[in-house]
């Protein structure tokens, strides 16, 4: 269907090196052989909580994030007051309805994916994150979080 649309962007043939290496997965859909939530709670093989001294677990943007997402753009009960048009008389749209304005969840998940970038960013370099930019990233999502429930 792409290639009617943007008939440039011709799929490239897999070298044989990565088509060996493809045709070892079961499906192309669970690469990993785990589910998303077993992804997104993986043990942190660097960080290390200091109220246990276990690997931290960062399974906020799963637990929150990922499923506010999942809720607004699947056919859910809380999904459905910005989907539903009325029958017989509204032609059925994606987000037909005069339904709730979802900028706010947006800001909020944009805010918690940029510290989560940061954070990343100086782990990937070896350096630990500065104190000034840990406590800007927390009272950013703080600020967010207050602002736009």
């Amino acid at each position: 269907m792409s290639s009617v649309y943007w008939p440039q962007q011709q799929l490239r043939p897999l070298d044989e090196r990565t088509k060996a290496i493809a045709a070892t997965y079961r499906s192309p859909h669970q690469w990993s052989g785990l589910a998303v939530k077993e992804m997104a709670t993986e043990p942190d093989t660097a960080e290390v909580d200091p109220a246990t001294g276990k690997p931290a677990i960062h399974d906020f943007a799963y637990r929150v994030v990922y499923r506010w997402t999942s809720h607004y753009v699947h056919p859910t009960i809380g999904a459905l007051g910005n989907h539903l048009v009325q029958a017989g008389r509204d032609v059925f749209v994606v987000r037909g309805g005069n339904g709730k304005d979802m900028r706010h969840m947006t800001v909020f998940n944009v805010s918690c994916y940029l510290v989560n970038t940061m954070i990343s960013f100086f782990r990937c370099m070896g350096d630990p994150q500065p104190d000034r930019l840990s406590k800007w990233a927390g009272g950013l999502i703080a600020h967010i979080a207050r602002r736009h429930q």
